[in-house]
């Protein structure tokens, strides 16, 4: 369930900064930021965790960590279990950088996802695990088109104006 944070948060012009934050969220507030034209429903919770990060729009130091476990999404064609699903995000200059994995689940995530103040990109591929059944497969292809192996890739990039 959703947690009351805790921490010590610092936003200013093109700053902010984390100190012990750690807080819980329904997933389903991230559905608006999915590059998908029809954006599953999330389901469950994702926790975040962030002992010290700073960034100032120019470089930083810190990371922050995104996880939701028991992640699962649900496209137009049934279910996706997705385990759990970690995001590590760092400063890398003038933009967050973050990669992104899973374990467990029925199918194996991995990717990048990246922030700045001119806008937000992303590059992931879900693929199944061997011996997927077809309603699996048929899931993934509602979310873009599938390779000879059924993953598909997700990319986006969408710049702010």
């Amino acid at each position: 369930t959703a947690s009351e944070p805790a921490g010590v948060v610092g936003l200013a012009t093109q700053r902010v900064s984390l100190r012990d934050v750690r807080a819980t969220l329904p997933a389903q507030a991230l559905a608006a930021a999915l590059p998908m034209r029809n954006a599953p429903a999330l389901g469950l919770y994702i926790s975040i965790d962030a002992p010290a990060f700073r960034w100032t729009g120019a470089g930083g130091d810190g990371a922050l960590n995104l996880r939701w476990m028991r992640a699962r999404i649900a496209p137009a064609a049934g279910r996706l279990d997705l385990g759990t699903v970690d995001v590590a995000i760092a400063p890398q200059g003038a933009r967050l950088a973050g990669r992104v994995s899973n374990a467990g689940g029925e199918v194996r995530v991995t990717g990048t996802v990246g922030l700045a103040a001119d806008g937000n990109d992303g590059d992931l591929t879900i693929a199944p695990l061997p011996g997927a059944p077809p309603a699996l497969l048929r899931a993934l292809a509602t979310l873009a088109t599938p390779d000879a192996n059924g993953a598909v890739r997700l990319t986006w990039r969408n710049r702010n104006r």
